[in-house]
């Protein structure tokens, strides 16, 4: 796992600190020189040969450390991204002396944490940059499963989910096996299976503490990652903390950058220098619930009542649902542009939605497959975070702020930045798509009969959403969705006739944080 680039926070190791006495600072102070620091890269054997060359796999850790006789925690950041695109909102890659020695460290980290007392260590990814070996799952995805299949309907081709596009020019030939193979492990028809067990890293959370970051308007890796891994630390008791914000794919470094600084800051010292600062008992939970407005709370998802809601032909909304659909599936169409929409009465005063929405369809296809979209839309003029078309709803501003210290070749100077914000008439704040063949079980897919009734149910994105007093719910249903799916995957040319009156949205309601 990573530090926050979409979703989940970094899982810290230390390295053999002493023990801190009741005397210690309650902070670590920039007391060591970044420019004096030790700049080295170490080459870790992996104990595997993915790219078949007959050696073992060495990865490639840029390390920075303060120049002094002390035992250090380390900060690790692992990322694919160092050499082919770049880190953060500036894009920022490594660099390195003639030598070799790294020279600059993406990020801020090393700037602000080094003179404190922390080593960094940036570690590329197998057959990414100068690391041997082929590509494995990163950071930041709980469920691999999740985030290329939506409940039995695969995102993309086999072709297209590869992380080809970032693997060196050796690597990206001697690992065309490997990737084969990962390939037919995987499957092509949207079967859960023993690969996609083995990458679903839900059942190992809560190891250690944790610090999690999601956006509510990220598409990229959806906020459905971050709340079943949430679920799981809690499961196992383990201090958690989390940033959620309204915002897209992008760093809180990006939205509330003081607060989140001084936030990590004192998350390292309690947990890896050992500094006793009370963090584990402040509010849990750190909120946006408007574009910079924030607050602070104990718990996610707050305690709710559900609410259940049930679409009628007559494009309608309540407790009753009556009446068909009909649905002709169109990869080109968006969940923007599903016609088959159903609203309720605008209501009387502002409610919180938070949580996972789950959804009943009862549908019938002409064909012997068939994809389903489901939508959850706040009907009503807002001013929101811009996270359309997976926008991460924050802008670069032209000024610069310093964040610790830096040389010539490692500024410490971070663009400024400020949310996107743009004026909308709709929200869609949660979706889900399906496969109607895996209705009985992820595991196994089934050719559906023409004109036969399935009823599957499964969760939408997780969200925490106010509706305005005077907006209107709605719920939309579709098929392929075109802001979604892989133009290249097969067509499946079918009609879906929904039963409304077997078909529902359940969601949580409960009051607006002041």
């Amino acid at each position: 796992m990573r530090l926050v680039l979409g979703f989940l926070a970094a899982l810290l190791t230390t390295a053999g600190l002493a023990p801190v006495t009741s005397a210690a600072p309650l902070e670590s102070r920039p007391v060591y020189s970044y420019a004096d620091a030790i700049r080295e890269t170490a080459w870790v054997e992996t104990g595997t040969d993915h790219d078949h060359d007959g050696k073992l796999d060495r990865v490639a850790a840029d390390v920075i450390r303060p120049d002094a006789p002390v035992r250090v925690p380390a900060i690790l950041d692992v990322s694919p991204y160092y050499a082919c695109c770049g880190r953060g909102n500036e894009q920022q890659k490594k660099t390195y002396a003639p030598d070799g020695t790294p020279a600059q460290f993406p990020l801020f980290y090393d700037n602000y944490f080094v003179p404190r007392g922390y080593a960094v260590v940036l570690a590329d990814v197998g057959g990414t940059n100068r690391s041997s070996g082929c590509f494995e799952p990163i950071e930041g995805v709980a469920d691999n499963y999740a985030q290329v299949i939506a409940n039995g309907a695969p995102l993309a081709t086999p072709e297209n989910t590869s992380s080809a596009f970032t693997y060196n020019e050796r690597a990206a030939e001697l690992c065309k096996p490997f990737e084969a193979d990962l390939k037919t492990r995987a499957g092509t028809n949207g079967d859960y299976n023993a690969y996609w067990q083995s990458v679903n890293h839900v059942p190992r959370a809560g190891q250690v503490s944790a610090l999690v970051a999601q956006g509510f308007g990220d598409w990229i890796v959806a906020p459905n990652q971050f709340a079943r891994y949430w679920d799981a630390l809690d499961r196992a008791g383990v201090p958690r903390k989390a940033w959620l914000s309204q915002a897209g794919h992008t760093d809180p470094f990006d939205l509330q950058r003081a607060q989140w600084v001084e936030t990590l800051h004192r998350w390292f010292d309690r947990w890896l220098l050992g500094l006793h600062n009370g963090v584990e008992r402040e509010p849990a939970v750190h909120l946006e619930t408007a574009p910079d407005r924030w607050t602070d709370v104990r718990s996610w998802p707050p305690a709710t009542s559900p609410v259940t809601f049930r679409p009628s032909a007559d494009g309608t909304l309540g407790r009753r649902g009556s009446g068909t659909v009909s649905v002709a599936d169109d990869p080109a169409v968006t969940r923007e542009e599903w016609t088959a929409r159903f609203t309720a009465a605008p209501l009387p005063a502002p409610v919180r939605i938070a949580g996972s929405p789950a959804v009943t369809i009862t549908a019938s296809s002409d064909k012997t497959a068939a994809r389903l979209g489901v939508a959850l839309v706040d009907y009503g003029p807002a001013e929101a975070r811009n996270t359309a078309t997976y926008g991460s709803g924050v802008e670069n501003l032209a000024t610069r702020s310093c964040w610790g210290a830096g040389t010539d070749a490692d500024s410490a100077y971070f663009l400024d930045t400020a949310a996107d914000v743009v004026s909308v008439d709709h929200r869609i704040v949660a979706a889900g798509w399906a496969d109607l063949g895996h209705h009985a079980s992820l595991w196994h897919g089934e050719p559906l009969v023409p004109g036969r009734a399935y009823s599957m149910t499964f969760t939408l994105t997780a969200l925490d959403h106010v509706v305005p007093a005077g907006h209107r719910l709605g719920l939309v249903l579709g098929g392929t969705d075109g802001l979604l799916f892989d133009p290249a995957l097969p067509r499946l040319g079918d009609t879906v006739t929904f039963d409304l009156a077997r078909t529902s949205v359940t969601v949580g309601f409960t009051k607006p944080e002041q």
